[in-house]
């Protein structure tokens, strides 16, 4: 890899500056050849010495570059990267590609959010890549719009629903209706929930919840929105009762299940359990099937799916507020064998 001289970075930086966001110079395999400011002053903790030759993903911390021990774009996981992808993409079609995506970073549920552009040029005979990226976007003025949001839509709906109650249910077209509009209702309320865990402003009221009830609630919403064939069943279990807000599980449950459902063909069968496991209260929803890899990789990601855009919220809202509002631990695994399972463990009580 030919690295650029000290006369000929300052030459292209005098040019590049202007450009909004700029963040460096990448080569054909996505290494950098030359790093701008913008990386060096609000991400990366590095010199531009110590990133020049490395991919993104190593200097970002994406916790993929270590799995194989050769770095960014080694892993399996690699080959779904909307980064990496896009670098791709961009010199094959000599166009300008953006794209919003969050990197896998140990430690931080969902992980972190980046718009990057890549913009094809060709420098000294070569084709390059120009990169330019933010690091979130406008949070403080998303969260002022996202709270007025949800005050007034959740008005709307709760209206919705008392006006359908003041009408005499005598035909199937209201039970139909009235189901919609809860739907709604609940689909909101659980975005909701969502963006205040992300602004740490959800908080846990745990009471004494019957195990075998809670189940048998969520099995009976799963129902509802299974496809036709598709049977859901409720594992037997003795008479159990634990600590936890009812609400919040109930939702991460609930989450799971449609979920699992929805991956479901006719005559396939969706199972809720519970276990304990050394004292800790275990659920798990587990589906016939294996994932995709791309979808295994995809999952707990803020905003990445591959069901396509405004999608991928549902896992990474269940691990966030499982996790950081409930102390426990979401997990899921998917073989060819068991199929694909779901589990959050929660504390242990008293503990």
């Amino acid at each position: 890899m030919k690295v650029l001289d000290d006369a000929k970075t300052e030459e292209i930086l005098s040019v590049l500056k202007n450009i909004p966001h700029f963040a460096g110079i990448l080569d054909e395999q996505g290494r950098f050849i030359l790093v701008g400011d913008e990386l060096l002053d609000s991400v990366v903790p590095l010199k531009a010495k110590d990133i020049v030759g490395k991919r993104l993903g190593d200097i970002l911390g994406c916790k993929h570059a270590s799995e194989t021990g050769l770095g960014c774009g080694t892993s399996v996981a690699c080959q779904f990267c909307r980064a990496n992808n896009s670098i791709v993409k961009s010199l094959e079609t000599n166009r300008v590609i953006s794209v919003e995506t969050s990197i896998p970073v140990v430690g931080q549920i969902g992980g972190l959010e980046y718009r990057f552009t890549f913009r094809p040029y060709h420098m000294a005979g070569r084709p390059v890549v120009l990169l330019s990226f933010q690091k979130g976007i406008h949070q403080s003025q998303l969260e002022q719009y996202e709270r007025i949001f949800f005050h007034d839509i959740l008005n709307a709906s709760g209206s919705l629903v008392g006006l359908l109650d003041a009408f005499e249910p005598n035909t199937g077209d209201w039970t139909l209706l009235r189901r919609v509009a809860e739907h709604i209702q609940e689909e909101i309320q659980s975005f909701a929930m969502v963006s205040k865990a992300q602004r740490h402003e959800l908080a846990a009221y745990p009471v004494m919840l019957d195990v075998g009830e809670l189940m048998e609630r969520v099995a009976a919403l799963a129902r509802i929105h299974a496809p036709d064939g598709v049977a859901v069943k409720v594992a037997r279990i003795p008479p159990s009762r634990i600590e936890s807000d009812e609400s919040l599980l109930f939702r991460i449950l609930l989450n799971m299940a449609k979920n699992a459902v929805e991956a479901c063909s006719p005559g396939d069968v969706v199972h809720i359990s519970f276990t304990r496991s050394d004292g800790r209260p275990v659920f798990s929803v587990s589906n016939p099937g294996e994932m995709g890899e791309e979808e295994k990789v995809s999952v707990f990601r803020k905003g990445v799916s591959t069901k396509g855009p405004g999608r991928g919220w549902g896992t990474y809202g269940m691990k966030l507020i499982g996790e950081e509002v409930l102390g426990g631990v979401l997990s899921f695994s998917s073989d060819n064998v068991d199929g694909t399972v779901f589990r959050i463990e929660l504390p242990a009580e008293g503990g």
